[in-house]
């Protein structure tokens, strides 16, 4: 049976989320950003970010993040606490295996409600047999994968 009221009621929702992807989307710049020489893709991938200092992983220190969206240059972060090095380590699982990727802190931004969003631009990639002290993260990274999150 056909509602006006319900009609009503889901066309005043409809309105309301339109205005908020308008005003949310990463993608669009609002008028007072400058334009970017690079789009960003939306990507929802969970990493795990270790701060690297001196040169040195502080594997302790380890937390996760999910990413909000990338480019060739670099990636937005979204996490729970702000972070504190200059330099992290993202690490992520792809095609069957992890991937390190070093690079520097650009943006650390508090969102609201507990949530930072970190900009990093990644200098280079970093190959597990150069680095052993990765291996610590790779049982870690393994279980980012969707597939092992459905198993537990």
């Amino acid at each position: 049976m056909f509602s006006f009221s319900r009609r009503k009621s889901q066309m005043e929702v409809q309105r309301l989320l339109r205005r908020v992807m308008d005003v949310s989307s990463p993608d669009v710049p609002n008028e007072q950003e400058e334009m970017r020489g690079e789009s960003r893709s939306n990507r929802s991938i969970p990493v795990l970010l270790t701060p690297h200092v001196d040169s040195q992983l502080l594997l302790r220190e380890t937390e996760t993040a999910l990413t909000k969206n990338l480019c060739s240059q670099g990636l937005a972060l979204i996490v729970t606490k702000p972070f504190q090095a200059e330099r992290v380590v993202v690490g992520f699982w792809h095609e069957e295996r992890p991937e390190y990727l070093l690079g520097e802190v650009r943006q650390n931004v508090f969102l609201g409600c507990g949530f930072w969003q970190l900009a990093v631009e990644l200098l280079e990639r970093l190959i597990p047999a150069d680095h052993p002290e990765l291996a610590v993260l790779t049982s870690v990274i393994a279980r980012l994968q969707p597939e092992e999150a459905g198993r537990r």
